[in-house]
């Protein structure tokens, strides 16, 4: 099971008033691949619950390789890639449904970092989970993840956490990061997008969205009032 398949329901409501197929959509789809692998394998969230540990994204890129259409048919395919302790990496790829899982005809691809926290004192942990990663395969996007900073953001709105952002862990769910991010800026992703996932947010917090332009892109960043920095992102 080293490779991972689902349909993905894709509506007229997941694109940009540009056509553009909007990123948060996006990062759901990688989501539920990833969580329908993981929950077959038998260390979806709610077995890793049941011992204490959750599931946590820490780091996420796409980049965009083809067009997305509405109306049309579309599978996401997903893979595990290494581990590190207790990180683990894992690969993403989006085809037409007529096109199959071939990688070569992906109109989006994606890469992500994961790692299982202990639940109740939210530091890594490391396990006995294992995933075979498939051999021979190469990185749907090469290369480390690249470092994103900020050097003068500027305050653009601020976000009060409410039910309707919830994850299954109860805390600000990350697809919605990249939807406020869009919100907020007033842009849309093009080409590609990453992310860094640093702190969570829960029911009732409120923290601000930040950004700035900068050579390779948009920076956008989450801060709460204390200055901790919730997420940071880079887009073009």
């Amino acid at each position: 099971m080293a490779y991972h398949t689902i349909g993905i329901d894709v509506e007229p409501a997941d694109f940009d008033r540009c056509g553009k197929i909007r990123a948060d959509r996006v990062f759901q789809f990688f989501q539920e691949a990833a969580e329908s692998q993981v929950n077959a394998l038998g260390v979806g969230p709610d077995a890793l619950s049941g011992k204490g540990y959750i599931w946590v994204l820490t780091k996420m890129r796409v980049r965009y390789t083809g067009e997305m259409r509405a109306g049309e048919k579309y599978i996401c395919t997903t893979f595990p890639v290494s581990r590190k302790r207790a990180t683990f990496k894992r690969d993403y790829y989006i085809n037409y449904a007529l096109d199959g899982a071939d990688p070569e005809k992906a109109v989006v691809i994606g890469a992500s970092q994961w790692c299982i926290l202990n639940r109740r004192t939210r530091k890594p942990e490391k396990t006995d989970i294992i995933f075979d990663a498939p051999e021979g395969e190469n990185d749907m996007i090469e290369g480390i993840f690249p470092k994103i900073h900020g050097e003068r953001p500027q305050f653009v709105m601020n976000h009060h956490v409410n039910d309707r952002d919830l994850d299954y862990n109860d805390h600000c769910n990350n697809t919605r990061y990249i939807a406020l991010s869009e919100e907020a800026t007033g842009r849309n992703v093009k080409e590609a997008l990453y992310v860094n996932f640093a702190n969570e947010t829960r029911l009732g917090e409120s923290f601000d969205i930040l950004m700035e332009e900068q050579e390779e892109g948009t920076y956008v960043e989450g801060r709460k009032e204390d200055g901790t920095t919730v997420f940071q992102l880079m887009f073009r």
